[in-house]
């Protein structure tokens, strides 16, 4: 039985339940770097027929299959309505639509991996029909076909499957291989249960697909030629027949008659496709003898389309050619797929192997010839060259191909595309007048082997702005993007030579084209004319015993390309241009002049095949055959980097949108990211195809990609856009390989997906963090890594203070809160808000009453300090020690070895917990902190000291009440701060910290200062943890010239070299 899909159409995430083995799980849907999204430019395919059903009085609706998906179209403005979901296994073969459902056939053939019948209702797959007993067959579908309550499926063999259109099922299976294999089958009109089936013999087999038997055999007379195609006619019983000799038999099934043959009457090779035939009675009527149009009768056109691309309209009435549709569809595609008439219509629509579906109208009843109403259209040939129109942006990308077509592909909306006209005024009048397809052919330019756009803005408005080079033409053509069409300009080599690189200025205004001779020529893309050459004409005097003697004749000046110019950059200020060839040379030549500025040579190991610049970072780029890219610092003209790994030529590349990245594809069917920084291969995608052409988009979000094969062009996603990617270097094995991307974007990761992640990748990715050296090297200066914010606000922090006081005092409220009825029995924390009662047990008693207020005033007020200091020691984490003691203090006196061994606090393990435990203070706790270092020591020091006694010395002659005279938590701090900066560390916070210092304590240090020189040779405590102030203070001092001046000196040289290297000196 056919299963039904009853599922949301949502996309939903599945998580596997059993885990399983990364190898043993599903193929990956992407790399490090890149993941299929989804391709452009597909319309339809170049072997299956589309399917075309009314839908009501209003519309049509036209179903197209592009490789394992199906598109549908509206056929009053050809805007796409539906794409189907999933993907089929295998390539779609036939698509038939019914009522509201798509029927399409994949696989049937022995290459195919999966082989079977979906159905699919507004894009969505909701059921498919059951397999045969004996399985499927895979000598090819030949034809698919739906009527009342059965659906038909023919095969190559000759093999006949019936179903069930309601119920899916096989209802039976018909073998008979008399009279060669099944080309078609047909419903004749009216006739319940019966099908005609053509066969290559030339026989018509009428069958009753309820019984599976054979009715009757028809002979029509076929000259010993082979049916191509087969189709109803508008009057009963008759059927037409094409053949493989360009002729149309009309035959008659009900008597087994031929009524007339329509034809050369000498066969041709020419091979009709497709018949239709138009219901509408206006089509080819003319007029009756009063001028009126004539309605009879319809159906007495005839389309018929051949392999040639050309559509033959026939009056069957008068039976002769009323007029040849030419090149309705090119010939190197395969001619005309299928054409058709719209039931009642006077609109026909063909498809061919072009890539294409056209809409055609007769506009009156007189009409010979229809006119090209719409269509929808796309390259028919692999892509040769992609570029983004936009640098800035992703939105349209100019795409050129092998069939000598110049498309503009919308990344955000299909139906924006457009392709770029070719026809100039004179030369398309004379052809549509001629109307000779081989003359229409050559108004088309060869293939497109280099291109090259504006960047300018004013150049994209005001004139051409795209400049290509065609195969084997000795001119480069320019095209308006903005007027959709060829340009003015014809740009000829001046030395003969066919044209293979072009370049145009930042600007916009100049135009340059390289030679296969080696040279190049510049031009003024506003006015056509030629503005130089490089290298530049000299003026020579032809010397005696030469040809024309004495005359002055100009020529090259000597420094030019030997070999073939194969690329041609400009850098931002109209400086200088860069050019490389094949005779392995990279020449800088002055815009101006035309002088060769320097020239690097490889010639004797290598040639340059290409060149892209980078103009933000000066940065050029070359791929050389011997499978390198090589990387050029434009400033000094030498090589920074080499990138290797290419299995085979380099196709194409291009640098990422910020330069960090070069993107290259190579014939060995592999994509691969090298990171410029490091030089490091960091990402590779092996891909089922060669790439042709690359490009990435403007704001880095898309690799655009095309491929030998495909017709189309392919979006991959940036995945560092949204999700943390590891670029840690990789080997070649490590190189995965991936399906190219499908037109739904089926099994892709889209914008939404990489944004999200997926939880399944976090296996694959790099889970390792690479933890910074606080230090690169001791004798390098090193800023902190504290927000700059940070010690910013601490430096102005009684400012915001002041600024963020209120405004006004706060105001008693009127009538107090309800809560406050409950006072009596609540706690704050471990202390009693209410602890005494009884002291309003007497309320009228005034003494009682007021020191009971005193008392419960004091209890609250030292309550809220213990609760404040609670919640500060908890939100910073400072355990309280030694009644008030912070963390920060008991950190600090631990430093007292700073001042004895004088080194910095990596060194001494609690002066290092001292500083980075004070880097992790908040700005407020940090002053805070600073205001909190202990000065009672200090208090009366102004006062004049008492005069020693002999009782106050012991045997050594140092005062009793000698203490430790580095245990002063002032002149703790100014050690910890030295040390910092002797260490050349945290150079910007130090110097913060000491500044808010000085301007807390600067009353305080001035006192001690003064004391210690008062008091100098004193051998008292005090004077001596004064001097040791004072030196501390000095040392500071030195500390501080010396690191700002090794700075300035620093900053000074740095700025000096880059000037330098800036300079055009």
């Amino acid at each position: 039985m056919p299963s039904a899909d009853s599922t949301s159409n949502k996309r939903q995430r599945i998580e596997e339940l059993v885990p399983s083995s990364k190898s043993a799980a599903q193929p990956q849907a992407h790399s490090r770097i890149l993941a299929p999204y989804r391709s452009l430019g597909h319309i339809t395919s170049p072997t299956t027929p589309f399917s075309c059903i009314p839908k009501g009085s209003a519309t049509f609706q036209i179903t197209t299959s592009v490789g394992t998906t199906l598109q549908t179209y509206d056929v009053r403005h050809l805007n796409l309505l539906f794409v189907s979901s999933p993907c089929t296994p295998s390539e779609i073969r036939r698509v038939v639509a019914w009522k509201d459902y798509v029927f399409a056939t994949f696989g049937g053939l022995e290459s195919d991996n999966a082989h079977g019948v979906w159905v699919f209702r507004r894009g969505k797959k909701v059921a498919e029909l059951q397999e045969p007993m004996g399985g499927w067959n895979k000598s090819g579908w030949r034809d698919l076909l739906i009527f009342g309550d059965w659906v038909v499926a023919a095969f190559g063999n000759g093999e006949m499957v019936v179903w069930k259109a309601t119920t899916k099922e096989v209802h039976t299976e018909i073998q008979s291989s008399h009279g060669g294999d099944i080309v078609a089958i047909v419903h004749p009109n009216t006739y319940l249960n019966k099908v005609v089936v053509a066969r290559t013999g030339g026989e018509l087999q009428i069958w009753n697909v309820k019984t599976g038997k054979l009715l009757h055999t028809c002979a029509p007379p076929l000259s010993g030629t082979t049916i191509t195609s087969v189709t109803n006619t508008t009057h009963l019983h008759h059927i037409a027949i094409a053949t493989a000799n360009a002729q149309i038999h009309i035959h008659n099934i009900l008597t087994d008659t031929p009524l007339f043959t329509l034809g050369p009457k000498i066969p041709t090779v020419k091979r009709i496709t497709s018949l239709s035939f138009c219901t509408d009675p206006a089509v080819g009527a003319g007029t009756t003898p009063d001028g009126k149009p004539d309605t009879t009768g319809s159906g007495r056109i005839l389309a018929a389309g051949d392999n040639d691309g050309d559509i033959t309209l026939w009056d069957l009435e008068k039976r002769r050619i009323v007029g040849v549709l030419r090149n309705a569809h090119s010939a190197s595609g395969f001619g005309i797929l299928k054409c058709e008439f719209l039931a009642g219509q006077k609109v026909m629509v063909t498809t061919g192997g072009d890539n294409s579906l056209k809409e055609w109208i007769f506009d009156s009843p007189h009409t010979i010839i229809p006119r090209l109403l719409r269509q929808r259209s796309g390259h028919s040939a692999p892509p040769t060259t992609l570029t983004f129109y936009n640098p800035t942006q992703s939105h349209f990308l100019l795409s050129t191909s092998q069939d000598r077509s110049v498309w503009g592909i919308s990344i955000r909306k299909d139906a924006q595309s457009f392709e770029l006209s070719q026809r100039s005024a004179g030369v398309s009048r004379k052809v549509k007048k001629a109307n000779v397809k081989e003359e229409i052919e050559d108004t088309k330019a060869p293939p497109v082997i280099a291109i090259a756009l504006a960047d300018s803005d004013g150049a994209k408005r005001d004139w051409e702005n795209v400049l290509t080079a065609h195969r084997g033409e000795t001119a480069a053509r320019t095209w308006h993007y903005e007027m959709k069409r060829l340009g003015r300009w014809v740009f000829n080599t001046t030395d003969g030579g066919e044209v293979k690189s072009v370049a145009i200025s930042a600007c916009g205004n100049f135009g340059f084209v390289g030679s296969s001779k080696g040279g190049v020529d510049m031009w003024n893309l506003q006015s056509g004319i030629k503005r130089g050459m490089f290298p530049r004409m000299v003026a020579v005097v032809k010397k005696k015993g030469e040809q024309n003697a004495g005359k002055r004749m100009e020529r090259r000046a000597a420094g030019g390309h030997t070999g073939a110019v194969t690329g041609i950059v400009t850098d931002s200020t109209n400086k200088w241009i860069a050019t490389t060839g094949l005779d392995g040379k990279l020449k800088f030549w002055d815009f101006m002049s035309g002088n060769l500025l320097q020239e690097l040579d490889w010639s004797s190991f290598t040639a340059i095949t290409a060149v892209r610049l980078f103009r933000e970072s000066d940065l050029l780029a070359v791929s050389c055959d011997d499978l390198c890219i090589r990387v050029i610092d434009t400033e000094t003209k030498k090589v920074v980097r080499e990138l290797w790994g290419c299995g085979g030529r380099i196709s194409d590349f291009c640098f990422s949108n910020d330069g960090r990245w070069i993107i290259a594809a190579s014939m060995d069917s592999i994509i691969r990211i090298w990171d410029l920084p490091t030089g490091h291969l960091i990402d590779g995608v092996k891909t089922r195809s060669i790439v042709t052409a690359l490009a990435w988009s403007g704001t880095g979000d898309f690799l655009v990609t095309g491929h030998v094969d495909d017709v189309g062009v392919n979006l991959w996603t940036n995945r560092t856009l949204f999700t943390r990617v590891p670029t840690r270097p990789m080997n070649e094995e490590d190189i995965v390989e991936l399906g190219l991307p499908s037109s739904t974007g089926e099994g892709g990761v889209g914008i939404l997906d990489g944004a999200f992640g997926n939880p399944a990748d976090a296996d694959e990715e790099d889970t390792s963090v690479y933890t910074s050296r606080d230090q690169l090297s001791e004798k390098m200066v090193t800023l902190s890594l504290v927000p700059k914010a940070r010690w910013q606000t601490l430096l102005h922090l009684d400012l915001i203070k002041q600024r963020n006081k209120p405004t006004a005092a706060p105001t008693k409220p009127k009538n107090a809160p309800f809560f406050l009825g409950a006072l009596s029995s609540m706690k704050d924390g471990n202390t009693n808000i209410l602890t005494n009662p009884a002291t309003f047990s007497d309320p009228t008693s005034t003494a009682t009453a007021a020191a009971a207020a005193a008392e419960e005033a004091a209890t609250l007020l030292q309550a809220e300090k213990s609760r404040i200091m609670r919640l500060q020691a908890a939100a910073t984490g400072n355990k309280l020690t030694n009644g008030s003691e912070s963390t920060a203090s008991t950190l600090l006196r631990a430093s007292s070895a700073l001042v004895t061994t004088k080194q910095h606090p990596s060194s001494n393990a609690a002066a290092s917990k001292f500083i980075d435990h004070f880097k992790t203070l908040p700005p407020a706790l940090a002053d805070l902190e600073i205001r909190s270092l202990d000065t009672s020591y200090w208090i009366g020091l102004s006062a004049p000291p008492p005069k020693p006694t002999s009782a106050a010395f012991t045997d050594d002659g140092t005062d009793d009440d000698d203490e430790d005279a580095d245990s002063d938590e002032l002149t703790l701090f100014i050690h910890a701060l030295t040390s910092c900066l002797r260490a050349h560390r945290d150079w910007d916070l130090v110097n913060a910290w000491m500044n808010v210092f000085l301007k807390i304590h600067s009353e305080v240090i001035v006192e001690i200062c003064a004391y210690a020189v008062s008091n100098q040779g004193s051998r008292s405590a005090k004077a001596r943890r004064a001097e040791t102030m004072k030196k501390a203070l000095e040392e500071w001092r030195v500390e501080q010239k010396k690191e700002a001046k090794r700075i300035s000196d620093l900053v000074g040289y740095c700025s000096g070299v880059v000037g330098f290297l800036r300079s055009t000196r």
